[in-house]
């Protein structure tokens, strides 16, 4: 997220797998296998404890992007605070970030 951090107003958050077809013909932005899963953080393969402290000193909100959903606003701001709340030091804290919405696809 560095190269673009000066231009980010809005984060949104969700874990994924890390896998994307690679074929010849495939065109940038294109996700044939529907990879881009909107996973709860910590349900896939993002390295929070890596990501965590740019988002969290970074002024735009984050907003969980969580497709279907699969526990409650509450459940899943819960799971992004544990995820984000790095063990290493100079993490971050969620007290360093404004405020984490849950955006709700239904």
């Amino acid at each position: 997220v560095e190269p673009v951090l000066d231009m980010v107003v809005l984060f949104h958050l969700h874990d994924n797998l890390g896998a994307r077809w690679r074929g010849t013909d495939q065109r940038p932005g294109l996700d044939p296998l529907r990879l881009d899963l909107h996973l709860p953080l910590g349900e896939g393969t993002v390295p929070w404890s890596e990501v965590a402290p740019s988002l969290l000193a970074h002024e735009a909100p984050l907003m969980l992007e969580v497709d279907p959903p699969r526990a409650s606003p509450a459940e899943l701001v819960s799971a992004a605070t544990q995820a984000l709340s790095s063990p290493t030091p100079n993490a971050g804290s969620m007290s360093r970030a404004r405020e984490l919405r849950v955006l709700d696809h239904n």
